[in-house]
């Protein structure tokens, strides 16, 4: 079962000035990903550990849709 981990940060405004401050966002092991980093290692161990077919890794992804 796949979650979906949303990362609220929150922003405050300096009160002695209009600049806004927020707590920088959180690296990622690759840029632009949207994966997390627990799914990358699922398809990973899955792929090369496990001697899976690359299109049963890849349909347990597509089936396990949260929208």
């Amino acid at each position: 079962m796949l979650f979906i981990i949303r990362y609220i940060r929150p922003a405050y405004k300096k009160a002695d000035s209009d600049t806004i401050v927020t707590a920088p966002a959180i690296e990622e092991p690759i840029a632009k990903c949207e994966v997390d980093v627990r799914v990358l290692a699922d398809v990973v161990v899955s792929k090369f550990g496990d001697q899976y077919p690359r299109s049963i890794v890849s349909n347990r992804y597509i089936s396990a849709k949260a929208w």
